[in-house]
């Protein structure tokens, strides 16, 4: 489902996951796409 204009993702639990099931449902992970996703998790942890 897509977030709308006035939404925002929450996230309650961080854990890891493997690359491959990425791109079993992205396809295609490319490095862009995982420096945007670290620095926003950064600015979310960061945040108190």
């Amino acid at each position: 489902m897509p977030i709308g204009a006035d939404e925002v993702a929450v996230v309650d639990h961080i854990g890891r996951t493997a690359k491959a099931v990425f791109e079993r449902r992205v396809r295609v992970v490319d490095s862009q796409a995982v420096r945007d996703v670290n620095n926003a998790l950064f600015k979310t942890l960061s945040t108190s």
